[in-house]
């Protein structure tokens, strides 16, 4: 095994054209074989010396994974889509500006120009963002193997830091939301060496001057994002405008529901301060957002914050 810090390990470098001779290869060659999107955590771990693979499946190329498209009352979009096209996609920025603003402030310039959502899935790296939002929109991904092909929920399919259901010789072919706007979305962080210490998703509808359907996922403080039923309840029916105190309580209630892990982005009793924080800032941006009808998620041009 090569040594930290050296240059790449040999491997062949497979480029199939279709999906189907990409899965064969990978069902060929077993536990030799990974596939190769973006690379930016392979390629990683690889020059690190903790892992040889000598087949990589390139997958960049393939029809219908670098795409994102709508299908039916669904957007789809491609597993091997870089951040930056994800967060550019008109078919994305009116029903997840969730979604878009995660994208956006994913990494660095890099990350997000290379790095692809089905990877950042599939690698399942507990301080991730787009996981965060796609939880909150109930995504699924669709899984092809030569044995067949699959779909199942996010939450399924996110099981533990750096594990996932996967099995190795399956593709993830294109994560799927429902075409659905919410009124108001909103996606807050606060970043550490450029991977959030906390994320925060939320979605909601304002009818009649008051919050409905709320959705708040959480992600980042520990092995995988989380949907906090307990803040939902408390925010549902909330006035759009409401105060500081009554935020601060939901996420005070949101924190209370939550096992972060001590790591080195922070200890658990900070991050869970943290969350309380987040939470209570993205319902206020997501209630000013449904009480203000055409609002941007983002202005353009604007990084937010974290």
């Amino acid at each position: 095994m090569a040594a930290p810090g050296a240059t790449l390990p040999s491997f062949e470098l497979h480029r199939p054209t279709r999906v189907g001779e990409a899965c064969r290869l990978l069902a060929e060659h077993g536990p030799d074989a990974q596939v190769y999107a973006g690379g930016t955590e392979l390629l990683l771990v690889l020059r690190s010396g903790l892992a040889e693979i000598p087949h990589l499946v390139d997958v960049k190329r393939l029809a219908g994974l670098t795409s994102v498209w709508r299908s039916g009352d669904a957007i789809r979009i491609g597993g091997a889509v870089p951040h930056a096209k994800a967060a550019a996609a008109p078919e994305l920025a009116d029903v997840a500006p969730a979604l878009v603003e995660a994208e956006r402030r994913l990494g660095n310039v890099r990350v997000r120009a290379t790095g692809t959502l089905g990877g950042n899935l599939c690698f399942a790296e507990p301080h991730g963002d787009p996981g965060t939002a796609l939880l909150a929109h109930d995504a699924r991904v669709t899984l092809e193997s030569i044995r067949g092909v699959r779909t199942l929920a996010l939450e399924e399919f996110l099981v533990a830091a750096l594990e996932t259901v996967r099995e190795p010789d399956e593709i993830l072919t294109h994560v799927e939301l429902p075409a659905r706007r919410f009124d108001g979305a909103a996606y807050v962080r606060h970043t550490y060496a450029e991977r959030p210490t906390a994320g925060v998703a939320v979605l909601l509808d304002g009818a009649d001057g008051r919050a409905h359907d709320v959705r708040i996922a959480i992600g980042c403080i520990g092995p995988r994002p989380l949907r906090v039923a307990a803040a939902e309840e408390a925010a549902t029916g909330i006035p759009l405008d409401a105060g500081d105190d009554l935020l601060a309580a939901i996420g005070e209630a949101a924190a209370g529901a939550l096992e972060p892990l001590s790591d080195a982005y922070g200890p658990a009793d900070y991050k869970r301060r943290l969350t309380a924080t987040l939470v209570s800032r993205a319902l206020r941006q997501a209630c000013g957002r449904a009480g203000t009808p055409g609002a941007p998620a983002q202005r353009p041009g604007s990084p937010g914050p974290g």
